[in-house]
């Protein structure tokens, strides 16, 4: 839906602004799309947030309002929306340089619509547009990334796929490679504030015989160097247990194995789990009893089943995906950390290969934190940057915690405590902590050489826990809104997008605003994003006596600033508001009627917030007096706003009735107008100033009110 005011603000915003372009020069590609961003934002009454990439020019989301009148199926309506402003988000060809990924349902009815980028027909690598739906077809959100000014000196690669996989043959150490995905040919993009830069690149992916080996390769396809390798599987702390929770929180107990597969004889093998023990065959049974002992190496077996089958019919309770079936391999020696994860896989040693740590297949809470991860994964591919790999751990750690809790009799916030008994600090770590994001990188928690994401990770899980624990909210709504978030993100993320996401699912769910402002709240405590909008509450005399003076003063709470403030009156039994200040304080005094203060407060992120103070009369009044508080002495205040276009308004104040005559004049000594020529009663005034017929230029304002008068500029600009 293009508009033909869109062209008009740009040619006002960048013909006519000669601080940022000068006359004659052509406004740039970033420049012509952030003035289609405002554009569009004003076409929903600046209702809309738009977070704006300032490297890129175009926008990484689109949120908070829903953008209407579309109709047809998901994809269409994505489609066309992305046709419609195009502009805005860099495209030029929707049909060239997009490229449906998926198209699916998610928040009970609601449906995401993934396109990634193209250049020339390749793929670029980590980019695209997400559009979110309601059942209605109303989009609640876009986001992404996107690189309109892709500029390759070729796209033709000078490396062979053969010897691309050459190449990663020889980089591979651990394990025998089983296969090598033929390479894909893909642009690498690089755009921060130094400057943009593009690579031509193959992508492939390693399969090894033990999953350490196996990764996803980036490869420089005209220099055949290898660019950047990122592990299919991610070592963690802890799993499983034969126990409800684990051996320090309670006894073992005997409990139902749902899901079993129907064979002869029966095994540990269902519809959402299959485990397997390295040590030794799989426990079997013909009568469908698997009771072990817990130093029985089977133990481990029944609890790694019964827990990821447990875990994964809860999480599903909370609105997450069906996960297929998962692999768990108990007391596999082959790995340092506890647990270990791949694609679809869960790999268990028995804790003989850390003497700091205990066998992980009796902590529950550990074995949910696995379990995540493929969820996670299911959801979007969280794990190639630094910030991403933390909130890939952190969001693991909180879904283990919260389903240990359900498990429990009792409550903790946190992860691996069993398994990390000795407080060995590499697995056992705490959602209920004060990490900012200030601290990235310098987290020193656990004892991995160098910066883990575990560390890291406990910034974003800290927030999702002041989140959860919050007085104004219900701890099941925020799981609930938590898995949702989930469905939100797309491939690339940062903690940001994460509370984001967030904010989206309370949104979508219709739940009260209490529970945005405590997501402002809790992320805000440890560093992410912007500060919870401003609440206001005026304090000051609720009761005057006839001519007495009050002050009242605006008390502002959260907000970013500065704050701007616009106080208005409103005398018993009126309908209209009238401005009388823009302080933090007011002052007035009683007439004859009582009367309503109200203050509206508006941060420099443009949130705002308003309360207002009602004020009765106390006594007789001995005078009849004008509606308006009485001031002490004769005034004329600045006109505001001011500068103005067309329209400004000015306040002068009365200490008694006066004839008053309030002009308007040129630079030239012309009386432009007369606003005000007669008798008013004494109070505060209001007189409007319309300019629309007047060019741009300095005028001057005078008033004249009994022995009073004053002289005062104002600056019309068009």
């Amino acid at each position: 839906m293009h508009y033909s005011f869109r062209l008009l603000a740009m040619l006002i915003a960048f013909l006519f602004c000669a601080s940022s372009i000068s006359f004659g020069q052509l406004p740039s590609k970033k420049e012509v799309r952030k003035a289609e961003m405002e554009s569009f934002k004003e076409k929903y009454d600046n209702k809309i947030k738009i977070r704006w990439d300032e490297n890129t020019g175009t926008p990484k989301s689109i949120r908070r309002h829903k953008i209407t009148g579309y109709s047809g199926t998901p994809i269409e309506i994505a489609t066309q929306f992305l046709k419609d402003e195009k502009g805005m988000l860099g495209i030029d060809s929707v049909s060239q340089d997009l490229e449906l990924k998926e198209s699916r349902t998610i928040l009970g009815g609601a449906t995401r619509v993934h396109f990634i980028q193209k250049h020339k027909d390749i793929k670029v690598l980590n980019t695209g547009y997400l559009v979110i739906m309601d059942t209605e077809g109303d989009i609640f959100k876009v986001s992404g990334d996107y690189y309109p000014d892709i500029n390759l000196a070729s796209t033709l690669p000078s490396q062979t796929a053969e010897a691309v996989k050459a190449t990663i043959r020889s980089d591979v150490k651990e394990g025998t490679i089983e296969s090598v995905s033929e390479p894909e040919l893909s642009i690498l993009p690089e755009v921060n504030e130094k400057g943009e830069s593009y690579t031509l690149v193959y992508r492939t992916t390693v399969l090894a015989d033990n999953p350490r080996g196996h990764w996803d390769y980036t490869i420089d396809a005209s220099s055949g160097k290898i660019l950047d390798k990122n592990s299919l599987s991610c070592s963690v702390t802890g799993s499983g247990r034969v126990y409800k929770t684990d051996p320090d929180d309670c006894s073992y107990s005997t409990e139902s194995l749902y899901r079993l597969n129907y064979s002869i004889p029966l095994c540990l093998d269902g519809t959402n789990v299959e485990v397997y023990n390295y040590d030794t065959s799989e426990a079997w049974s013909m009568t469908g009893s698997f009771i072990y002992s817990p130093g029985d190496t089977h133990f481990d077996e029944v609890m790694a089943y019964y827990h990821v089958d447990m875990f994964d019919v809860y999480q599903q309770g909370l609105g997450g995906n069906n996960l297929g079936k998962i692999e768990v391999d108990t007391h596999n020696p082959n790995y340092y950390a506890s647990s270990f994860y791949t694609i679809d896989e869960i790999k268990f040693n028995d804790g003989n290969t850390n003497p700091d740590l205990l066998n992980p297949t009796k902590d529950a809470g550990v074995i949910a934190h696995e379990v995540t991860h493929i969820l996670i994964y299911d959801y979007c591919d969280m794990d190639d940057e630094d910030e991403e790999d933390a909130m890939f751990e952190a969001t693991a750690d909180y879904f283990g915690v919260i389903y240990y809790n359900h498990m429990s009799a009792n409550s903790t916030s946190w992860i691996g405590e069993y398994v990390d008994d000795d407080d060995y600090y590499e697995v056992r770590r705490n959602l209920d902590n004060s990490y900012h994001y200030d601290d990235f990188d310098d987290i020193e928690w656990d004892n991995f050489e160098g910066q883990s994401p575990h560390d890291n990770g406990m910034i974003y899980s800290g927030a999702l826990w002041d989140l959860r624990t919050h007085n104004d909210v219900d701890e099941e709504d925020i799981d609930d809104i938590v898995m949702s978030s989930l469905s939100i993100l797309d491939d690339v993320v940062d903690y940001e997008e994460g509370r984001e996401a967030i904010e989206d699912a309370i949104d979508y769910g219709a739940y009260d605003e209490d529970y945005l402002v405590a997501t402002a709240e809790a992320f805000y405590a440890h560093g992410i994003g912007d500060p919870p909008p401003p609440t206001v509450i005026i304090t000051g005399p609720s009761h005057l006596e006839f001519k007495e003076i009050g002050t009242w003063t605006a008390n502002v709470s959260d907000g970013q600033s500065p704050f701007t403030y616009v106080w208005s009156i409103k005398f018993d039994g009126e309908s209209t508001w009238d401005v009388t200040g823009t302080g933090y304080q007011e002052s007035g005094r009683m007439t004859t009627r009582g009367f309503t203060m109200k203050v509206v407060v508006t941060d420099d992120v443009s949130d705002t917030a308003e309360d207002t103070h009602h004020v009765s009369d106390e006594g007789e009044p001995k005078l009849v007096g004008h509606r308006n508080v009485i001031p002490d002495e004769f005034s004329i205040a600045q006109n505001y706003p001011n500068p103005f276009n067309p329209t400004t308004t000015i306040k002068f104040g009365l200490p008694e009735d006066s004839n008053v005559k309030l002009q308007i004049f040129n630079l030239q000594g012309q009386v432009v107008v007369t606003l005000v020529d007669g008798n008013l009663p004494a109070g505060f005034h209001n007189a409007k100033f319309d300019a629309a017929s007047l060019s741009s230029g300095v005028y001057f304002y005078k008033i004249v009110a009994g022995n009073f008068s004053n002289i005062k500029r104002m600056l019309l600009i068009k």
